[in-house]
């Protein structure tokens, strides 16, 4: 267990130096998922998830990996880096002056960060299909089935 705690660091360590130049690219600008900087930091994440997958079936292999966890898992991973990427901003909750008026003004709150959600998610999903896909076929050369 040690040793692999070792290797996740490692790994996760060269992910970072590798996302840092992305980042500092993003800083000019772009943000469409066009751009080949962000298709390679989704094929870095997709390589590193499949390698994880595999170094936890070599060194325990009564833990299974269903797929339903993985997708939540690659799901959450697209949210994250759609908001950082595309970056979310949240309105201001409106002024209330009696309980009636707070719940007015938090459902009409709530509405606006749904709005506000909208683009996040609907990129969070773009990106969730094409690391889906890459996990996917990583998986599929690593069982030898490609």
């Amino acid at each position: 267990m040690k040793r692999f705690v070792v290797v996740l660091t490692v790994v996760l360590a060269l992910a970072v130096l590798v996302a840092q130049p992305v980042f500092a690219l993003q800083a000019d600008g772009g943000g469409t998922m066009t751009d080949p900087v962000q298709l390679f930091l989704i094929g870095v994440i997709a390589s590193a998830v499949v390698y994880g997958i595999k170094l936890v079936a070599a060194k325990m292999p009564d833990v299974e990996i269903r797929r339903d966890w993985l997708t939540i898992f690659l799901y959450v991973v697209s949210l994250a880096l759609a908001a950082m990427w595309g970056g979310v901003v949240l309105p201001e909750f409106g002024g209330y002056a009696d309980p009636v008026t707070f719940v007015a003004a938090a459902l009409r709150w709530a509405g606006e960060v749904l709005v506000a959600l909208g683009p996040s998610v609907g990129f969070a999903t773009l990106i969730y299909n094409v690391l889906l896909q890459k996990v996917f076929d990583g998986l599929a050369k690593k069982a030898g089935l490609k």
